[in-house]
């Protein structure tokens, strides 16, 4: 099974941290938050990643090879020029699977991965997210789902108090490319809106340990919550 990680973003928010190093090579718990991600990949059977690098992509590849050493295969994927998320997976479509597992590279969530990449979802759908509930929707945006589908994702300001947010995991049909706007875009900003428009986003629930490192506070909150994982 093949996996891709969103591993180019600089991370402008943590300021000075990321100055000298890219956001997912960020140590958390001895190890770059990165290599969790890897790891957690390769205990449910995605020996096949990618990784879409951007900022300083050189310090990926030196910290993690091949992935030999992690029991996978990794294929580095770096942009010329800032693509955006939605971008730089456009650019990375001819080393896609017809369908693979999309994850962002400053977030984990400890839940039920194969359920998730194995339930069925009514057609059509392009995109399926896994959705967390957190007590505070305010510091992600929520996302408000009709059954099965997502429809509408809230902004930050828009969100308060307990719900859903998406946790960062995508199981994705390599078609819903061709739907992308042109790049530069954003995957969580231009197309997955576009694509909940078009009733083609789904949704599944699930209840697990979230962590995201984006901001100096989610950083700080992280370490020691990915021991033994």
């Amino acid at each position: 099974r093949q996996a891709v990680i969103l591993a180019g973003g600089r991370g402008r928010r943590l300021g000075a941290l990321t100055d000298k190093v890219p956001k997912p090579l960020l140590p958390i718990d001895g190890r770059p938050f990165l290599e969790h991600l890897v790891r957690q990949l390769a205990r449910h059977g995605f020996d096949d990643i990618v990784l879409l690098e951007g900022y300083r992509a050189g310090q990926v590849r030196e910290a993690l090879g091949d992935g030999a050493a992690l029991g996978v295969r990794l294929t580095h994927v770096v942009e010329d020029r800032p693509l955006g998320t939605g971008g730089a997976l456009s650019a990375a479509a001819p080393v896609l699977a017809d369908r693979f597992l999309l994850v962002n590279g400053d977030t984990f969530f400890d839940f039920d991965l194969p359920a998730f990449v194995e339930a069925a979802t009514p057609e059509p759908w392009l995109i399926r997210l896994a959705l967390c509930w957190v007590p505070d929707t305010a510091r992600f945006g929520a996302v408000e789902c009709d059954g099965p589908w997502v429809r509408r994702f809230a902004e930050k300001a828009d969100s308060t108090g307990p719900g859903w947010i998406n946790a960062g995991y995508y199981w994705v049909r390599r078609s819903a490319i061709d739907a992308f706007p042109a790049p530069p875009s954003s995957l969580e900003r231009d197309v997955l809106p576009l694509l909940a428009e078009r009733g083609l986003v789904a949704g599944l629930a699930f209840v697990g340990g979230f962590v995201d490192i984006g901001t100096p506070r989610g950083l700080a909150e992280a370490e020691g919550t990915l021991v033994g994982l």
